[in-house]
């Protein structure tokens, strides 16, 4: 046993020098050309670096499909739904009063809910592909939930990569207005 572990490191230590030494070695040291040669060489090695790192770099960055964006701006008087392209163009927009409530009827759940079944359908008249979506919600309104709930139904077809909240919060900005007294 111990003759054979003392073979076998001196083996892989002789291995791993002459390793090194080829590591170290510059291609063109045992050769006799002109430093103008040895600069086309290394020109010719520095863009073939920067051409893969170009290209794994593009292929890291491309997306898969096309992304869609479905925004919901939730308040407590209204619900405003809007499915952009990835590049975040309006496609199709909805809200409680273009679905056909009226007044403070417009924020509440049930008008949440119709206008999301409402982006779908019209997504679908439309004949959008959409494959891939992420979720922005923005505010703090009732229709929130229920807009949430009725855009990941397994119907529509959609898979959903990302929810995101978008609720600007203030960090004590402006004054808030003074409190309802009833």
């Amino acid at each position: 046993m111990d003759a054979f572990s003392s073979a076998l490191n001196k083996n892989t230590s002789t291995h791993s020098q002459q390793r090194s030494q080829q590591i170290f070695q510059s291609p063109l040291a045992n050769s006799p050309t002109s430093s103008a040669t040895s600069k086309l060489v290394i020109q010719e090695r520095d863009r073939q670096v920067k051409s893969d790192v170009t290209r794994l770099l593009k292929d890291m960055l491309e997306r898969t499909g096309t992304m869609h964006f479905i925004y919901v701006t939730a308040s407590y008087n209204n619900t405003i739904i809007t499915l952009t392209d990835s590049k975040h163009n309006p496609l199709v927009r909805q809200s409680g009063g273009t679905v056909g409530f009226k007044k403070s009827h417009r924020g509440g759940y049930e008008a949440a809910h119709q206008t999301a079944v409402a982006i779908a359908t019209k997504a679908k008249e439309k004949n959008i592909k959409i494959t891939d979506v992420e979720i922005v919600l923005k505010g703090f309104g009732p229709g929130r939930d229920a807009a949430f709930k009725a855009l990941t139904v397994p119907e529509n077809g959609w898979t959903i990569k990302r929810v995101t909240d978008a609720t600007p919060i203030p960090f004590n900005g402006c004054r808030p207005r003074k409190t309802r007294r009833i």
